[in-house]
């Protein structure tokens, strides 16, 4: 580069300052060229015109030290939006150094957060962000579509509407994270910790979720079919009006404890699965595998069991009361401070799996049907439910 170009370049570059250091060496010439031609009309009232000119000057160089102010943080404010703007771009950059430097002077400046953050929005394709720090912050509606966020800290992160579509967040914690109405299609978050985040609306479709820790995250209306959940830990999860067709819950844990109140289980492996006292009203379980299901004291309330394979399932027929003491003493029963009432399974309004709907006066021995092998009907109706369940 030679001499003039670096002139040239150094004047496009401060060329605000160079024209402010101009219109200052225009105003003081002036000035001057005032007093002296005043000094040279009004020689006999010099005093007064020296005060006059005084006061004058002191007004006009407060007004364009106010008009230099508001320049410099007119200028200023330029500089940081340009400087915004460059780090965002760093974060796309195809080297993990560099984009995660990016999000530490976003960090720095605290644009990272609130509602002009500067990712909210922003398209982060593919971007290299394997274990950074996004505690907290504003990633609502970015396209994170295929970026790596491997063991990244999201911790009550806004990712709301945001697309993370074949996104990789393997290991990563997303604890109280906002993920409503997130395009979340076939990302893969093996071993996520989502603890009390919010999914409502998300789609998670076709996601791999194995082994996430999901308690008390809540899946309101997410579409979550063919989704992976193999060893998923449940406990107080949400699962309502969820849509888990095709679904993967092998191997899941506090199924019981997890709510499924008018989930969309149709056609999942559930075998063996404990759902014994869990909100599964109006749940649809069409040809679902149950078998070896404990479904005691459950409450399946208007659920769609058309189908379902219940073959080994258990149903509690009766409420009992369980009593709990301490010591060596026969317990008082009249008197006694600790006891729970364990409820029977509540079948009524169900679809059963030959398509009869379970009534209130409708003995609980016409599940055997369905349950035990022994009983005549049951081949029958295997044939037929998989007749059933394998129609075009």
């Amino acid at each position: 580069m030679g001499r003039h170009e670096e002139i040239r370049n150094t004047y496009v570059e401060y060329r605000w300052f160079y024209k402010l250091l101009g219109g200052v060496s225009l105003l003081i010439t002036g000035v001057l060229l005032g007093i002296l031609i005043g000094e040279a009309r009004f020689q006999d009232y010099l005093p007064e015109f020296h005060l006059n000119v005084w006061t004058e000057a002191l007004g006009v160089f407060a007004s364009a030290g106010f008009t230099v102010f508001i320049i410099d943080q007119l200028y200023d404010r330029r500089n940081r939006r340009e400087l915004k703007r460059k780090l965002v771009r760093s974060v796309r950059s195809p080297s993990h150094d560099v984009a995660i430097n990016a999000i530490s002077e976003l960090d720095h400046y605290g644009w990272l957060t609130g509602d002009s953050a500067a990712l909210r929005g922003a398209d982060l394709m593919e971007a290299k962000l394997d274990g950074a720090r996004l505690n907290g912050v504003n990633l609502a509606e970015a396209i994170l579509e295929r970026a790596e966020l491997n063991k990244t800290k999201l911790i009550k992160a806004s990712l709301q509407g945001a697309i993370l579509t074949s996104a990789k967040l393997h290991n990563s914690k997303l604890n109280e994270a906002d993920l409503r109405n997130a395009k979340c299609h076939g990302v893969e978050m093996p071993n996520v910790r989502l603890g009390g985040a919010c999914l409502e609306g998300t789609d998670l479709s076709y996601s791999c979720l194995e082994g996430a820790g999901l308690q008390r995250a809540c899946f309101n209306d997410a579409d979550l079919h063919d989704a992976k959940l193999k060893g998923a830990f449940l406990w107080d999860t949400d699962f309502n009006n969820a849509n888990l067709v095709f679904a993967d819950l092998r191997e899941a844990t506090y199924h019981k404890r997890a709510n499924w109140e008018k989930a969309k289980l149709g056609y999942t492996n559930l075998k063996g699965v404990d759902f014994s006292e869990a909100n599964m009203k109006g749940v649809d379980l069409e040809c679902t595998n149950l078998e070896g299901a404990i479904l005691d004291g459950t409450d399946l309330q208007g659920a769609n069991l058309k189908g379902a394979r219940l073959k080994g399932a258990s149903f509690r027929a009766h409420s009992f009361t369980i009593y709990t003491f301490a010591g060596d003493m026969s317990p008082n029963f009249e008197d006694l401070p600790n006891s729970k009432i364990v409820p029977k399974t509540n079948l009524v309004g169900a679809t059963l799996p030959d398509g009869k709907v379970f009534t209130e006066e409708m003995d609980f021995s016409y599940l055997h049907r369905f349950t035990n092998e022994k009983n005549e009907l049951f081949e029958p109706i295997l044939d037929a439910l998989a007749a059933y369940c394998d129609r075009p």
